[in-house]
């Protein structure tokens, strides 16, 4: 276990590792670890100015941690029993066959995106303070779990993109999402939030899918809202 590491040249390791301060790759720096683990425990962050790219990283159970930087996955990132892990600035990258699991209190991303033709799974609840973007020719199809999207965040996809259920979240500023998405569970918007289409289709897909609207719905142009079910508004 490290307290705090940090990474100025290129370093290889498949092997796995606890930090319990900051792990922090400089602007020369290249850690993109073949195989293993890394486990940010109690009061652990990330910070990268060079280049990142995690095979699988966790949080421990019950732990505080922080990612306020731009790093990519390659596995599994895995919010651990009752932990909290929180971004407020940077971009994830998730790759192929790369996938979300979160058993902890909150898991909240600030900029999410997948890369471009990737498949990757995230059958758990999360949410997204700024930007989620599935890449291009990628798939994002969870089967469980809830992505909430924050007020002034927004959605962007140029792949396929079907969400199970997904919820705005706002204080004063409004969701942009003007992309074409499915929803195959519920999709809610929130009491304060404004959700404005007015280029896109939202397809409800699933046997019940629900559209409930606890804010503001102002759809135009050639936005099309399609049940292909017994969906309910």
């Amino acid at each position: 276990t490290f307290h705090n590491v940090t990474f100025s040249g290129t370093t290889a390791t498949s092997s796995s590792f606890s930090v319990g301060g900051a792990l922090t790759v400089g602007g020369s720096g290249n850690f993109s670890p073949s195989g293993g683990t890394v486990t940010l425990n109690n009061g652990a962050s990330i910070s990268n100015s060079g280049t990142l790219t995690f095979r699988s990283l966790t949080t421990a159970a019950s732990a505080t941690a922080t990612m306020n930087t731009s790093f990519n996955l390659l596995g599994t990132l895995t919010n651990g029993a009752t932990a909290t892990l929180t971004s407020n600035s940077g971009t994830v990258v998730f790759y192929d066959g790369s996938a979300i699991v979160n058993s902890g209190t909150s898991l909240v991303f600030n900029y999410l995106t997948t890369a471009g033709s990737s498949t990757v799974t995230a059958n758990t609840s999360f949410t997204v303070a700024s930007t989620f973007t599935n890449g291009s020719s990628s798939t994002f199809a969870p089967s469980s779990g809830t992505i909430t999207i924050n007020g002034g965040g927004s959605i962007v996809n140029s792949g396929s993109l079907t969400f199970k259920n997904l919820t705005t979240s706002c204080s004063t500023a409004a969701v942009t999402a003007d992309t074409n998405f499915g929803v195959s569970g519920t999709l809610t918007n929130g009491s304060t939030c404004t959700l404005a289409p007015s280029s896109s289709t939202w397809t409800f897909s699933g046997s019940s899918s629900v559209f409930t609207n606890n804010g503001t719905y102002t759809a135009s142009g050639t936005h099309t809202d399609v049940f292909t079910n017994t969906g309910n508004v």
